[in-house]
């Protein structure tokens, strides 16, 4: 509902950079933040809270479509390389933490540390599982 919502007040284009970043994210949670931070300092529309959301619907993506195929948030989408290595038990894990930042997403202390202590969690969910 809320993409719909988006869609209709012409705000996507947030949320397909989030998505990119997503799809191919650095491997330092520092670029992964400041690129962020730059999507929060647009126009405003798109806020800290929308970002650590869509954050935890894309690990849950990943974790259902590791565990059984099918997405439920991103299905028009393009799905990353390598989902099939994932370990889906690390990305509900990080799905499960990222619970604790929407707590404070909306008054974040330091902006760019919460987004860097973000974008930690998020690229050590997507290490390969071992075997």
């Amino acid at each position: 509902m809320r993409v719909a919502q988006w869609k209709a007040q012409g705000q996507l284009a947030p949320l397909d950079a989030v998505v990119d970043s997503l799809l191919a994210p650095p491997s330092d949670p520092i670029a992964l933040a400041a690129r962020w931070d730059g999507l929060l300092k647009g126009d405003g529309q798109f806020r800290m809270e929308h970002l650590v959301e869509e954050v935890q619907r894309w690990l849950f993506d990943l974790a259902q479509e590791r565990m059984t195929g099918v997405v439920r948030y991103h299905g028009g989408w393009p799905r990353p390389i390598g989902v099939q290595n994932l370990n889906p038990t690390s990305l509900l894990a990080a799905w499960r933490e990222i619970n604790q930042f929407r707590r404070s997403a909306r008054h974040p202390l330091n902006q760019l540390l919460f987004l860097e202590n973000l974008a930690a969690h998020f690229l050590r969910a997507l290490r390969p599982a071992t075997s």
